[in-house]
């Protein structure tokens, strides 16, 4: 499956149930317990994909998993770090775990 970063993702960032993978933009991915988890900047909602079509992820809670958009630029990869994750890996500040741009994730962990 390829998934599209679209130069326009500030402006296309709200993604729903049900919207189909191949025809949004999406923002922010990760991989949590060997599922895909997509999400938008700004939001602490997280849908995985069933089926070529997103849904609810279930396990995500709002204190959990974060997504932040400063210090990002139009177009940037975001990684969804969950707090444990960042704190496991002694980051402090999550903002420095959520940069991703275009290199594959850079925490040296092997959870992905």
């Amino acid at each position: 499956m390829t998934m599209r970063f679209l130069p326009n993702a500030e402006e296309q960032s709200s993604v729903a149930v049900g919207d189909n993978l191949s025809s949004i933009s999406v923002t922010a991915i990760v991989v949590h317990e060997s599922k895909l988890i997509i999400g938008s900047v700004g939001d602490t909602r997280a849908y995985r994909v069933r089926n070529g079509k997103l849904a609810p992820y279930e396990q995500s809670a709002p204190e959990q998993l974060i997504i932040l958009e400063d210090d990002f630029r139009r177009g940037d990869r975001i990684l969804l770090c969950t707090r444990a994750l960042a704190q496991a890996n002694g980051i402090a500040r999550l903002r420095m775990a959520t940069r991703v741009a275009t290199k594959p994730c850079h925490l040296p962990c092997t959870r992905c």
